[in-house]
């Protein structure tokens, strides 16, 4: 359990400081944390971002839609999603 819980620690350490946006989602995909980057990249302050689904925040982002849907049926399927150009 000490094991599992530092790693945790270190993971949630570079996600914070990663200049790439990071977003960890509860099972209905609405953002529980977000790292600093996330919040610039999206000019959403943390209470415009928590809660939201993620798959609005993405749809408001990028204008293209075919990417959008992709990395939201990776989500559906309970992947993780990887979107560039934002």
């Amino acid at each position: 359990r000490a094991k599992s819980e530092a790693e945790a620690r270190e993971l949630a350490l570079v996600a914070s400081r990663t200049q790439h946006g990071v977003a960890i989602c509860n099972a209905d995909r609405q953002i529980e944390w977000c790292n600093s980057a996330l919040k610039s990249l999206t000019g959403l302050g943390p209470d415009s971002t928590l809660g939201r689904p993620l798959e609005v925040l993405l749809a408001l982002q990028f204008s293209n839609g075919q990417l959008v849907a992709d990395a939201v049926r990776k989500l559906h399927l309970g992947q993780g999603a990887h979107l560039e150009g934002w």
